[in-house]
């Protein structure tokens, strides 16, 4: 596992900053055991009524309490349309699935 750590802070280095969402998902197929109990935590913070989904009124509540530079209807529409799979809410096993995809 260092080698494999060393090599990858190798490419990371080539490329210059790393955002921190591409680092934590190159992790995610390295170490699921460490990372998912933390993606599981946030999916279920962010689902707030506890139905197994994030919808888009959840993400809205959020993001109206953010100072982002885009609408919070935006940053929903981004959202569910890169992980929710043009649905109008995200479960936990596509948040997964999302996260895993960005490093492959």
């Amino acid at each position: 596992e260092p080698a494999i750590a060393a090599e990858a802070a190798k490419k990371f280095a080539r490329m210059g900053a790393v955002e921190f969402s591409r680092f934590v998902a190159a992790l995610v197929p390295s170490r699921p055991d460490v990372l998912m109990p933390y993606l599981c935590d946030a999916f279920n913070r962010l689902d707030t009524d506890g139905d197994g989904y994030i919808t888009a009124d959840e993400l809205r509540d959020l993001l109206a309490k953010t100072s982002l530079k885009q609408t919070a209807s935006q940053a929903v529409e981004n959202l569910l349309g890169a992980v929710g799979g043009g649905e109008q809410r995200v479960t936990l096993e596509s948040l997964t699935k999302h996260v895993s995809e960005l490093c492959a």
